[in-house]
């Protein structure tokens, strides 16, 4: 659980998008706690403080405290972060109000550890499962799992199947036979295989002479004057 992250914010009056516009121009970050109890509140987070706490964690997913105008600071999860497409600077964050006793679905991102036997043979290590959702309690929600992939040898797979993962806090929602890891041999560029010196391929036409002019393009060059 991530209970040591603090983030303290204001409530937030502006709605409109200039409003919102100028918030950002003065390095704040628009913001709206969800809840099923109450109803939504809209705030603002300061910029360079969030930001840097994103940068010293793995992942976008993780419980925080949250302190609004120096109040009590209380758990919520942090549910969405939106990025600017270019320059990556967060535009908008969702914050959801939990229920400590309830389990709640989250996705949870998958950190491979170790080196593949396959690598070491000149496989390639194929990360294509970057995060697995689960369903755990929010005491519960950690920043990442970490899985060993010493044992992977070339042609191996590892699925959502194989990950240990404990089981009496998590209950596994992805799909089992969905490739977390593999290692693949290693490819072929085409360029590496060249031909034999002198082989040409059967039937290929000889190479055209550059000022040779043969009486039937001489033909058809007149004609073409002609025409202009």
């Amino acid at each position: 659980m991530s209970s040591d992250i603090e983030v303290a914010a204001k409530l937030r009056d502006a709605k409109g998008s200039n409003q919102v516009r100028k918030i950002r121009q003065e390095g704040w970050i628009p913001a709206v706690v969800y809840s099923s109890i109450q109803e939504t509140t809209p705030i603002q987070i300061n910029e360079h403080d969030f930001e840097l706490m994103l940068s010293r964690h793995g992942s976008e997913s993780m419980m925080i405290g949250l302190s609004i105008d120096g109040g009590e600071s209380t758990q919520v999860l942090l549910k969405e972060v939106q990025h600017h497409p270019i320059d990556g600077h967060v535009l908008h964050v969702d914050f959801h109000a939990v229920d400590v006793s309830k389990k709640l679905s989250v996705n949870i991102p998958i950190e491979l550890v170790g080196e593949a036997k396959g690598v070491v043979e000149g496989g390639v290590l194929d990360h294509p499962m970057r995060e697995v959702e689960v369903e755990c309690l929010p005491a519960d929600i950690v920043e990442q799992f970490e899985v060993d992939v010493s044992d992977l040898e070339i042609g191996d797979n590892l699925t959502v199947a194989d990950l240990d993962i404990d089981s009496e806090k998590y209950t596994i929602l992805s799909e089992p036979e969905l490739a977390v890891a593999s290692v693949v041999p290693p490819r072929k560029l085409e360029e590496e295989i060249e031909p034999e010196e002198g082989a040409l391929e059967e039937g290929a036409a000889e190479p055209e002479v550059i000022g040779e002019e043969t009486e039937e393009s001489g033909e058809e060059s007149g004609e073409e004057e002609e025409d202009q």
